[in-house]
């Protein structure tokens, strides 16, 4: 994915100083930088989340590195209990991510996450929002869960998949 200069110059305009709450735009466009990287490989290992793992909820934390430890341990057999894109509605992931508009309702938000994927070899283009719920805590807005919205994409939210993840792995091992 293409780095958007807008995307990088809005999380440096948006970063918070010392004692200043951030913003859930801040947030969710330092969770575009943070998840690029990881691509669309299903659940990234622990030592690669880093910074993705700041960026979150102690609760969403915990169920990313729950379901990551229990993976890496599985002796199931076959594909990984998550395949594709872990956080977006397209497998394959977006090549552009850009915040949108993000709604605040006192110590929550929802911001509107706009993607984008061409797919060269077709010539085709799919174009979707999908949906990043923030909570504050202690002066901070952090990644609390992301919901997929594309309306030809299974609707789920991301904390569903890593619980699901969890369960799957967990009867692999009795």
């Amino acid at each position: 994915m293409k780095r958007l200069v807008a995307l990088t110059l809005a999380a440096l305009l948006h970063q918070p100083s010392a004692g200043v709450p951030s913003s859930p735009e801040a947030t969710s466009a330092s969770v575009l930088q943070a998840y690029e990287p990881l691509g669309a490989g299903g659940l990234p290992k622990r030592s690669r989340m880093g910074l993705l793992l700041e960026l979150t909820t102690p609760a969403l934390r915990n169920l990313l590195h729950r379901a990551s430890r229990i993976e890496e341990e599985s002796r199931c057999e076959g594909p990984p209990s998550i395949e594709g894109d872990l956080l977006w509605s397209l497998a394959d992931g977006a090549q552009h991510a850009q915040v949108k508009l993000c709604r605040i309702q006192g110590a929550s938000a929802r911001c509107d996450i706009a993607l984008r994927y061409t797919d060269t070899n077709r010539n085709h283009t799919e174009e979707w929002i999908d949906k990043i719920n923030l909570r504050m805590i202690n002066g901070v807005w952090l990644v609390d869960d992301v919901l997929t919205g594309a309306e030809w994409a299974r609707k789920r939210a991301l904390k569903q998949v890593l619980s699901a993840s969890i369960q799957t792995n967990r009867s692999c091992a009795q």
